[in-house]
């Protein structure tokens, strides 16, 4: 009984407060989109980096290391699109 006087509780929280909690959701989305594109741009800037001066410096693995940390932050936008779309 007290179980579902307590979810009548949060039905009732959610049913006055719906737009604020669209609103807040929408800004985590975007605060994640910024974040994990932010992630993106870094690691492709550092390997393009480490590509052309990798010659010099020797240092494969050090770019090996930035591409595997795009491909982790692809993903994560992947997952994110997917999650949305839901």
């Amino acid at each position: 009984m007290i179980f579902v006087h307590r979810l009548l509780h949060v039905k009732n929280f959610v049913n006055v407060h719906h737009a604020h909690i669209i609103a807040i959701l929408r800004w985590v989305r975007l605060l994640s989109y910024t974040v994990v594109y932010i992630l993106v741009v870094d690691c492709q800037w550092d390997v393009q980096f480490e590509s052309k001066y990798s010659r010099r410096f020797g240092s494969p693995t050090h770019c090996r290391r930035r591409c595997s940390c795009s491909r982790m932050a692809m993903a994560a936008v992947v997952s994110l699109v997917f999650s949305v779309a839901r």
